[in-house]
């Protein structure tokens, strides 16, 4: 297990200043979606450290990913209509029980 997530880290901080230079170019004239993911990576990345490991740099995160990559702040999510057939049902029962208590008066 360390070896694969050793191997991970290498291989990500490889690629780091290509999703920079992605995340740049989604922030310039991109979609308001893709807007906003860049500006979780561009944040997310001030939190990376460099480190020296046998004479290869890897970065490593100061803070997890999740704290910036959240699907709900993208706004990636149903949002408020995830909520609506449970308050269907809400009513449904309410309404249900208010016509039962009215019947048997």
């Amino acid at each position: 297990m360390a070896l694969l997530q050793t191997r991970l880290t290498i291989k990500f901080s490889q690629h780091v200043t290509d999703i920079d230079i992605d995340a740049r170019i989604a922030e310039a004239n991109k979609t308001e979606e893709q807007k906003r993911v860049a500006e979780a990576w561009k944040e997310y990345r001030e939190t990376h450290v460099i480190d020296d490991q046998d004479g290869t740099f890897v970065v490593r995160n100061a803070v997890r990913p999740s704290q910036f990559f959240n699907l709900d702040d993208f706004h990636f999510t149903q949002g408020f209509w995830r909520i609506v057939p449970e308050l269907l049902v809400t009513v449904g029962l309410s309404l249900a029980f208010l016509g039962v208590i009215s019947a048997l008066n």
